[in-house]
C-alpha cells in the first residue's frame, strides 16, 4: 500500500465520525487529534502509530470511555490502518465494546498492543476476543487484568493460545482463575513454550 497521505487521512477522520454518528456518539476529541496528525505523515512509523486512551488520563477521568466510544474505534481498526499500540484501560468497555473490538482483530494487520485491563469484560467479551485472535497473527501483547471472566475465560484462552502462534504477553492478573484454569493455562504455555524451542 502507499504512504498515509491527507486523502487517507480524511478518510479515517470520515469513517470515524460516522461509526459516532451511528452509535450516537460525540467524537473523542483526542482521538480527532491523533487522526489530524496522520493527515500530516508522509510516511506511517516503522513501528506503527500509539494511541493512549486510558479511562485514567485527566481528560477521561471523571468521563470515560463506553462500549459506543469502543464500537468506533473498532471500526477503524477494521481498516488498514496503522496502530500498533491502543490502551483503552479503565474504561467501561464491557461485552458490547470488547464484542467489536474482537472483531476487528480478525482483519487488523498491524496492532501488536491491546490494553483491556479493568474494563468491565466478562466471559462473553472475552470469547469474542478469542474468536479474532483465533484470526489475528500480528497481535503479541493482550492485557485483560481486573477483567472478572473467571474458569471459563481462561479455559476459552487457553484454548487460543493452542491456535494464536504470535502472542507473547498475556495478562490475567485478577480476573477469577480457578487453579483448574490455571493448571490448564500452565500445561498450554508449557506446550507451546516446547513447541517453540523445536522450531529453534
Amino acid at each position: 500500500s502507499s504512504g498515509i497521505n491527507a486523502e487517507y487521512g480524511e478518510n479515517l477522520i470520515s469513517v470515524y465520525k460516522e461509526a459516532c454518528k451511528k452509535v450516537e456518539k460525540a467524537p473523542i476529541n483526542k482521538f480527532v487529534e491523533f487522526l489530524n496528525l496522520v493527515d500530516k505523515e508522509n510516511e506511517p512509523s516503522i513501528d506503527g502509530y500509539n494511541i493512549d486512551l486510558s479511562g485514567n488520563l485527566p481528560e477521561f477521568k471523571y468521563n470515560r470511555l463506553d462500549h459506543n466510544d469502543a464500537i468506533a474505534i473498532a471500526r477503524e481498526l477494521s481498516e488498514d490502518f496503522i496502530i500498533s499500540d491502543l490502551n483503552f484501560s479503565f474504561n467501561n468497555i464491557e461485552n458490547t465494546g470488547a464484542i467489536a473490538l474482537g472483531k476487528s482483530l480478525q482483519d487488523n494487520k498491524f496492532l501488536e498492543s491491546l490494553n483491556l485491563s479493568m474494563c468491565d469484560i466478562d466471559v462473553k467479551g472475552v470469547e469474542a476476543i478469542c474468536t479474532g485472535l483465533q484470526m489475528n497473527d500480528n497481535l503479541k501483547k493482550l492485557n485483560l487484568k481486573g477483567n472478572k471472566f473467571g474458569r471459563q475465560g481462561g479455559i476459552l484462552l487457553s484454548a487460543t493460545l493452542q491456535v494464536n502462534a504470535t502472542l507473547r504477553e498475556l495478562n490475567i492478573a485478577d480476573t477469577d482463575q480457578t487453579n483448574e484454569s490455571l493448571i490448564f493455562l500452565s500445561c498450554i504455555l508449557a506446550s507451546v513454550a516446547a513447541d517453540d524451542c523445536g522450531e529453534g
